[in-house]
């Protein structure tokens, strides 16, 4: 009597449990699907260019603002920026050019100040008295030499331009007081401008303007400095002009990396990298003293790196500013051994490799430093090394990440003021316990062995930079 209900009963059990493995295989492909996707997502992310379709790699070139911020010098200083001076280190800068270095920046001076003088469309014009013969013959030597030039500017509409109402190049109608923001609003923080007002089509058509005559000079990279959420504040937005400059570069056809200083603010990186091609992470390297940097410039990198760490990868890199380590120590302000922790941090951080400094007069150890292919190869390649967590804030730091070769970048760094020891078993970077690697010393290119762990003494403010690959 009792077997139609137990049958039943039997059914609708087998019935549930069905509906449980058909769901569960729908939550299993529903996870493999948003897995894929994520890393489809993440491959795009670390994979592109950029908007410009630039900078796979971080730019690898020289800049001349430091020369121009050392203080109490009798060679550099503020009027060291010139015609003669800028054709000397372009020429300097072919030694280089084997090695990868191509790009030559002239940073702030080169154009008289916007809050006096524009053109007659309300753009930057050259400082004559420094290039005499305009910037056309510095670009062209620039570029006979096989190399890329850059220029400098800030955000927003230049005063002399509003002061003088100049008219927006394209515009039959249009002048510059019809473009800003009313009531008038700090274009940026060195307060040389006004802020643009983007509803209005006009203000698009004048930095269109402005990027097309750069283009037609045969600029190649574009410093836009003073941008703020960053610059030590939030204000004024400059994010408007970011993108405004990004895409009228683009429409120029006119392949032109966009750099973004200083102290760019990490809550809006996806917005700085989405627009541009790199982002100072901090203030000047420069210390504004008798010497071009210091150790206190490199010693506070290692913390502000830290957040910014997830975000340098293809189309956009993050930018510690010059590498200043070429010249003698008592030009550069650096000891040896503080010179190589520079350019480690650079290194394993794949930050933007652009010396400083005055090519004409690098010494021997600062040659080798910058003309080392194995390190370059490691700021070339893969994404940004991290600390061990346990070193986070210690001065005695180790930092690792992987190159696209499938090969690890394992660095050590003595911030300390006395000497001290570095120990690091590999299991603290990812590897199996026990796992051998093949240990290349790169600053003395030499080979290690075949270790599963590490143990190095540095001296003070000292470093090493090794290659590790996994032995399977």
């Amino acid at each position: 009597l009792h077997y139609p209900l137990r049958r039943q009963r039997q059914m609708c059990i087998r019935d549930r449990y069905q509906r449980r493995v058909r769901g569960l295989f729908l939550f299993v492909l529903m996870g493999i699907f948003l897995f894929v996707l994520l890393a489809i997502i993440q491959h795009v992310h670390y994979s592109d260019a950029g908007i410009n379709n630039l900078a796979s790699k971080p730019i690898m070139g020289w800049t001349s603002w430091d020369l121009c911020a050392i203080k109490n010098s009798n060679i550099y200083g503020p009027l060291w920026l010139n015609s003669t001076n800028i054709l000397t280190q372009s020429n300097a800068l072919v030694a280089f050019q084997p090695f990868g270095y191509n790009y030559l920046n002239i940073d702030s001076f080169w154009a008289n100040d916007p809050n006096h003088v524009v053109d007659e469309y309300g753009r930057y014009t050259v400082n004559t008295q420094r290039f005499p013969q305009g910037m056309q013959p510095i670009i062209d030597h620039v570029h006979n030499n096989k190399q890329k030039i850059g220029l400098y500017i800030n955000p927003g509409l230049p005063k002399a331009a509003y002061n003088q109402n100049t008219p927006v190049k394209g515009s039959n109608t249009c002048r510059a007081k019809d473009i800003v923001l009313y009531p008038l609003r700090e274009g940026n923080v060195f307060q040389n401008s006004y802020q643009l007002n983007y509803s209005n089509p006009c203000a698009t058509l004048y930095v269109q303007s402005f990027a097309d005559m750069f283009a037609e000079w045969g600029i190649d990279f574009l410093k836009i400095d003073a941008v703020s959420p960053g610059s030590w504040s939030l204000t004024p937005d400059c994010r408007p002009d970011i993108q405004a400059w990004a895409e009228s570069l683009v429409k120029t056809d006119r392949p032109i990396w966009l750099e973004l200083s200083w102290s760019l603010n990490v809550n809006y990186v996806d917005f700085w990298r989405k627009y541009a091609n790199g982002w100072r992470i901090e203030s000047d390297v420069d210390c504004y003293c008798s010497t071009l940097v210091s150790w206190a410039s490199i010693y506070r990198l290692f913390n502000s790196a830290l957040s910014f760490i997830p975000y340098g990868a293809p189309g956009g890199w993050n930018d510690f500013d010059a590498l200043v380590v070429g010249n003698e120590d008592k030009l550069v302000g650096l000891n040896q051994y503080e010179r190589q922790t520079a350019a480690t941090l650079w290194a394993i951080s794949n930050a933007q490799w652009y010396m400083g400094g005055d090519m004409t007069c690098y010494d021997d150890y600062g040659k080798k430093l910058l003309t080392n292919v194995e390190v370059i190869e490691v700021n070339q390649n893969g994404l940004p090394a991290k600390p061990l967590e346990t070193d986070v804030g210690k001065n005695v730091q180790t930092w690792y990440g992987k190159n696209n070769d499938g090969s690890m970048k394992l660095a050590g760094f003595n911030l300390d003021s006395v000497t001290r020891d570095i120990s690091v078993d590999f299991s603290e970077i990812g590897l199996m316990n026990g796992q051998l690697a093949q240990v290349r010393d790169l600053w003395n290119q030499r080979d290690v062995g075949n270790v599963s762990h590490v143990s190095v003494t540095l001296p003070s403010h000292a470093s090493f930079l090794y290659k590790l690959t996994v032995i399977k």
